[in-house]
């Protein structure tokens, strides 16, 4: 249902970032953990699926996250934190190798990639995705 004035994203409480894709949402909660709701055709829900969700869903086997980015269709979370050498996990549209996993295939969960020095937030165009040295 369309809405004029803003609503709650129902089941999510303690969230500290949120991001925003094409027609994906994501949350990050203090746990760790991220959410995810919208439009899921490329696996930018990171559930396993293709099907689309208008409620928040837990993305699968990712937690310790501390920062998340969306692209159109894809996402990123880094696990372990800014400066500690963290992991990056990608999952989504990997149409152009926006994933980084050296491939062009779309990936329906999250996969795993090492950071090659500090990485730190950034705000995200609707197209790109950025961790910064």
């Amino acid at each position: 249902m369309d809405s004029s004035v803003p609503v709650r994203v129902e089941g999510l409480n303690k969230v500290i970032a949120i991001a925003a894709g094409l027609s994906h949402s994501l949350a990050l909660r203090e746990d760790g953990t991220v959410w995810a709701w919208g439009h899921n055709t490329n696996g930018q829900l990171g559930d396993g699926t293709s099907a689309s969700r208008n409620v928040a869903s837990r993305v699968s086997e990712l937690a310790g996250v501390t920062l998340i980015a969306a692209g159109a269709n894809h996402n990123l979370a880094l696990v372990g934190g800014p400066g500690s050498g963290g992991v990056v996990m990608a999952w989504g549209h990997n149409a152009s190798g926006q994933l980084g996993d050296d491939s062009t295939t779309n990936r329906y969960t999250r996969s795993r990639h090492r950071t090659p020095g500090p990485a730190t937030s950034h705000a995200s165009r609707p197209a790109a995705t950025t961790a910064l040295p």
